[in-house]
Formats: structure tokens, C-alpha cells, sequence
């Protein structure tokens, strides 16, 4: 189960590091979780949390990052 604490952490992380290169269209929400996850889903396992629970975070935080993630 995503926490709401998490997922704020991945949509600020995201969002203060907005240089990423965002593949042309955005990610779709499967994508954007494996983006995440291969990017800090170490580092949130290191925090105590279960690969289940970030992803579920990840794919909450997809509806709120900026629309340019997502080819809006």
C-alpha cells in the first residue's frame, strides 16, 4: 500500500530534478513506474519500504507530476 508521504517524496524528487530526459510523447504510467523504480526503488527499499508499496506510490505520483511527464 503507497503511503501518501512516499508518494510526495517521488513527485518531489521528480519535479526538482526536471532535467530528465522525458522520452518524446512522455511516459506511459507503466513506464514512468519503471523509470522510478530503476532509478530510487534501492533507495526507497533501503528506507524500509516494500517494492509493492513504491510502486504503488510510483503509479500514484504519475497523476501528479507534471503533465510534461506524461506527453500532456
Amino acid at each position: 500500500m503507497a503511503t501518501p508521504d512516499l508518494t510526495q517524496e517521488i513527485v518531489r524528487t521528480v519535479e526538482q530534478h526536471a532535467d530528465y530526459d522525458i522520452p518524446d510523447g512522455g511516459f506511459s504510467e507503466d513506464d514512468f513506474v519503471e523509470w522510478i523504480m530503476d532509478g530510487i526503488g534501492g533507495d526507497m527499499k533501503r528506507e524500509g519500504h516494500s517494492v509493492e508499496d513504491a510502486r504503488a506510490a510510483a503509479r500514484e505520483a504519475y497523476a501528479l507530476v507534471t503533465p510534461r511527464f506524461r506527453g500532456e
